[in-house]
């Protein structure tokens, strides 16, 4: 798992990373982040092209188009 930005800063402060290793970390966290929007508008394009409960709304589709996104981080990982 990639440790979020405000991990990696106090990673920073304390010593923990170097400078370089911070560098890496932050980068493989905006492309996770990217990569977590991608795929949450293709689950999202997916969930509105066949919608399962007619009572669904916004928030729901967007929470569990999020949902398969992180799943399919994990897998990927």
């Amino acid at each position: 798992m990639i440790p979020t930005i405000e991990d990696i800063l106090e990673g920073l402060l304390d010593g923990t990373y170097l400078l370089d290793k911070a560098v890496r970390l932050v980068e493989q966290h905006i492309e996770t982040v990217g990569l977590r929007d991608h795929f949450a508008g293709l689950a999202m394009q997916g969930l509105l092209a066949c919608p399962v409960q007619p009572q669904s709304g916004p928030e729901m589709y967007a929470r569990d188009a999020y949902v398969v996104a992180d799943a399919m981080i994990k897998v990927r990982e």
